[in-house]
């Protein structure tokens, strides 16, 4: 599918960005940038820096417009040429294919990349001045942390101002109106962390998203995008500030827990061959900046029995939010928790926080619930249930995990060994928490020995 973004002139003085058309199959998306926020955090922005923001931000809007259903063969796999307008062309044309590979491994589409000159600037400054303006912090840190109101990033931002005491750091939030929560959890955890770190971190969030309902629901470029806000906050903090993505180990892997959801099927949102990936497509166009993820050989329980802020930690962790299906409550029979309780990072916040005795927050479905049947069991809603059971069940030894490991994406050899062991004790801290806290009916499934 051929695919061309257009920079209008801007409609109305409330904005500051031009109008942004993603034409897609003869239908025109609108793409919501919420530039008013990045500038009053940002002053002047690097034009590469604002060129990846604005790739990321399209191919995002192009993720969402486009219907896999609709628009691929086997109702997965979208071939999409995208056209787009920069302010360097050039530049950003030695790493097409490069940028075409990455988002392919992090979406499992087959992208191809086209980059011309942008005829006019994508922001576009108000022209009237309000008689009262409302004074904003600029941005302002020694590192850049992404902060995505989840428990993993909450937790990356405290342990660095805790270990940190003398520096700054600035936390970058991204927000969509289609997925609720995301925005608000990250101001209620913001709150937490100016109690207890006064005047430590500034704070960049941002709404990008397309203006209409988005036809595909999966999401996949979200990371790609969210990373490169932080790439662009960190470029206005000066070179070689570096981005953290604080995500425990098991998560950033993603390995398949059944066959069915190797390679693409998988998602990749901070697997480390994508985060290297993204790291050398910034080299070669000349933004100096390392992404690291310091999480990477841990469990999320060792992330929360490790927090330098524990007292914080137990105060606050019920603001955040793991939930990968928060806005899809359908089979929820809690409709008003905050989390499903059922998808993956669910699951493994629950067996997370059962390592340090907090597993008492409400979901929308408990596994502890006696009144889970067989045939609650059967839906979709519990497809990643069944996954999980059966992947205790096989009880995989060192060699396949490796084996699978390499199957959903190439790692580095000095890393591998870390990564099935950070998988092994994974499984530990899921297998402690089911034994504890799940029926007989899901113990079973996973391979328990369930007494009557």
């Amino acid at each position: 599918m051929v695919i061309n973004i257009e920079i209008h002139p801007t409609a109305t003085t409330r904005h500051q960005c031009s109008l942004v058309h993603l034409k897609c199959a003869g239908i025109v998306h609108s793409l919501d940038v919420d530039f008013d926020s990045f500038l009053k955090c940002i002053l002047r922005p690097d034009p590469i820096a604002l060129d990846l923001l604005f790739i990321a931000s399209c191919a995002y809007g192009v993720d969402k417009a486009v219907s896999r259903d609709l628009f691929s063969e086997d109702k997965w796999t979208r071939h999409l040429d995208v056209t787009i307008p920069v302010a360097e062309p050039d530049i950003w044309g030695t790493v097409s294919d490069d940028m075409a590979d990455c988002l392919g491994f992090l979406t499992g589409d087959r992208w191809s990349f086209q980059f011309a000159k942008s005829n006019r600037s994508l922001v576009q400054r108000r022209r009237f001045r309000r008689r009262r303006l409302r004074r904003y912090a600029p941005l302002d840190g020694e590192a850049v942390s992404l902060f995505s109101g989840g428990l993993d990033s909450f937790i990356g931002a405290i342990d660095f101002l805790a270990e940190n005491p003398q520096r700054k750091l600035a936390l970058i939030g991204q927000y969509d109106g289609d997925i609720g929560g995301p925005g608000k959890d990250q101001d209620n955890l913001a709150i937490w962390l100016e109690e207890a770190y006064p005047s430590r971190f500034t704070r960049l969030k941002c709404r990008i998203g397309l203006s209409e309902k988005a036809e595909e629901h999966s999401y996949r470029s979200r990371s790609f995008l969210f990373l490169a806000l932080g790439v662009a906050a960190a470029r206005s903090l000066g070179d070689n500030v570096p981005v953290i993505i604080p995500e425990n180990g098991p998560i950033a892997l993603n390995p398949p827990l059944i066959p069915s959801r190797r390679g693409a099927c998988s998602t990749r949102t901070t697997h480390p061959h994508f985060l290297l990936s993204v790291e050398s497509i910034l080299h070669h166009v000349g933004l100096q900046h390392k992404i690291g993820n310091p999480y990477r050989f841990a469990t999320k329980g060792e992330m929360i029995k490790n927090c330098k802020n524990s007292e914080l930690l137990l105060k606050s962790y019920a603001e955040s939010r793991s939930c990968a299906k928060a806005g899809r409550k359908t089979f929820w029979k809690n409709k008003l928790a905050r989390q499903c309780g059922l998808c993956i990072p669910c699951l493994f916040r629950r067996a997370a926080l059962h390592t340090v005795g907090w597993d008492d927050e409400q979901f929308g479905n408990d596994l502890g619930d006696s009144a889970i049947c067989l045939e609650d069991v059967e839906k979709s809603a519990f497809a990643d249930v069944r996954a999980l059971s059966a992947f205790l069940l096989r009880n995989d030894p060192a060699d396949k995990i490796r084996r699978e490991l390499l199957t959903n994406g190439p790692i580095l050899a000095q890393d591998l060994s870390n990564y099935v062991l950070v998988v092994q004790r994974m499984r530990d801290e899921v297998r402690s928490w089911m034994a504890s806290k799940s029926t007989a009916l899901i113990q079973k499934g996973a391979g328990f020995q369930v007494t009557s």
